[in-house]
């Protein structure tokens, strides 16, 4: 639950929602791909795409790298308790949510 209201108070859905809405724009649907210049076709759609990939995942991949932090900072705090063992179990449920 955390994660989800991570990424609604930091307004980060609305950067997936556009990504999603951009994903159409670079491949319309219902219209054939253009077919007199593939190569360059190509290359543009699979740079929209990782673009597009990047874009939706990004605030997924901030929630993860703040619990991996978190759980560094953690350690260093307290280094005779096994974070590891606890922190993954935490990032599974977490991850599951955001899901």
């Amino acid at each position: 639950m955390l994660g989800l209201v991570l990424i609604f108070a930091t307004n980060s859905h609305h950067v997936m929602l556009s990504a999603l809405a951009d994903s159409y724009v670079s491949l319309p649907a219902g219209r054939l791909p253009p077919l007199d210049d593939m190569v360059s076709a190509i290359v543009r759609v699979t740079g929209d795409s990782f673009s597009l990939g990047v874009r939706i995942a990004a605030p997924f991949w901030c929630s993860a790298s703040c619990s991996s932090s978190a759980s560094a900072c953690w350690r260093g705090l307290m280094p005779q308790i096994q974070v590891f063992f606890l922190a993954v179990p935490l990032q599974i449920v977490l991850a599951g949510a955001c899901w």
